[in-house]
């Protein structure tokens, strides 16, 4: 399943069900893993430039949000 927006929504509310995790404890990691850093603004809109980047061909590729949420993840274990 594509990593767009509402999928994003999606995932929030099972965190914040699952977790009982609440605003800057659930986006804070999330942003981290996202953008790797602390800011402001709207996610769902990083998520979609950053699996749009993911497709493109830079010299450098952009990494996909669903590589990143798996490198970030792993890195805590």
């Amino acid at each position: 399943m594509p990593f767009n927006s509402e999928r994003f929504k999606q995932i929030v509310t099972y965190l914040k069900e699952i977790c009982g995790l609440r605003s800057r404890d659930l986006f804070h990691p999330i942003r981290l893993s996202l953008a790797g850093r602390i800011g402001e603004g709207e996610l769902d809109r990083v998520v979609l430039l950053l699996d749009e980047a993911a497709t493109l061909p830079f010299a450098v590729p952009a990494k996909s949000v669903r590589t990143r949420i798996l490198e970030f993840c792993s890195a805590l274990d």
